[in-house]
């Protein structure tokens, strides 16, 4: 039994592989894309823009040399480019000498477009920045500490002058991520527009996480700026408590004397209410919430 039911899978192979040789020995006509590639460019020049990045063809020819063409490697439809800068116009039924793949095997019956211009324009090089473009979701009690460092910070890129004017940075590939609570390292890909090149194409991203807290600092000292000489403004309370907010670690090595508040002359004079809002001045990576109290009374006493 096993050796009939080998012998009819046998056969079916057979007759299937027969099928296509008898197939693909026959004539067919095709349409292929293919992807526009500009040679023999002048140096210190590049291509600013085209009217077209692909093109379609129409194709005659035997069923092996069309399955090659379609499922092979991919090809590209060379242009070469003449030694001279501006707008160039070339009809595509003459580049054709260029391509290696249209052999005398094939015949074209139709191109679309005939034909395309581009712009050859001279080249230049300057150093821009990296964005980092992520999505960051962070695990409930968990928060971004200080600003995402990128290495390397800057690249340097290239191409034609008038596209590489008006770039003064690049993005990351956006990237979402999320559940984070631990410091992230992560590759990015430099997204790079189309003309210009880089000399890196990837870097990498790191920022630190913590678990975000409150923490409340007491025995704040207030200070009186801008008194003048004859003046003498007096606050009550002269202490408060300062509430911050921030990764648990940064604010677990924090200490009063990093905490500044402050009020001015100026504010007296100008409150209408009699209380004064004292002024906070703490550390960056944490954030400011509260302090209390958060009215001051206030007595302006003249020499």
């Amino acid at each position: 039994m096993r050796t009939k039911f080998l012998s009819i899978l046998l056969t079916l192979l057979l007759s299937f592989l027969l099928w296509v040789f008898v197939s693909l020995d026959g004539e067919y006509f095709t349409s292929v894309d293919f992807s526009i590639k500009f040679i023999n460019m002048p140096n210190g020049y590049s291509i600013s823009s085209a009217s077209n990045e692909e093109i379609k063809l129409q194709i005659k020819g035997q069923g092996y040399t069309l399955a090659k063409l379609i499922y092979g490697p991919k090809n590209n439809f060379n242009i070469a480019v003449k030694e001279e800068s501006g707008i160039q116009k070339v009809s595509l039924l003459n580049e054709l000498d260029y391509n290696p793949w249209a052999t005398y095997s094939i015949q074209i019956t139709d191109i679309t477009p005939t034909e395309i211009d581009f712009t050859v324009e001279k080249i230049d090089t300057k150093y821009v920045t990296i964005e980092p473009k992520f999505n960051i979701d962070f695990k409930t009690g968990y928060g971004l500490i200080g600003d995402i460092k990128v290495t390397p910070d800057s690249v340097r890129i290239n191409g034609p002058i008038s596209i590489l004017s008006k770039i003064n940075s690049l993005n990351t590939i956006s990237q979402d991520i999320a559940d984070v609570e631990a410091n992230q390292k992560i590759v990015a890909q430099i997204e790079v527009p189309e003309y210009i090149e880089s000399n890196t194409l990837n870097c990498n991203v790191e920022f630190e996480v913590q678990k975000i807290v409150d923490k409340t600092f007491n025995e704040i000292v207030i200070e009186t700026r801008g008194v003048p000489r004859t003046k003498e403004l007096i606050i009550y309370p002269a202490k408060i408590q300062v509430i911050l907010r921030g990764g648990i670690n940064i604010l677990g090595q924090m200490n009063s004397d990093q905490i500044k508040a402050y009020v001015t002359y100026n504010q007296a004079i100008s409150d209408t209410l009699g209380s004064l809002t004292p002024v906070v001045e703490f550390p960056e990576s944490t954030e400011f919430i509260d302090t209390k109290p958060n009215k001051l009374e206030y007595i302006i006493k003249q020499f």
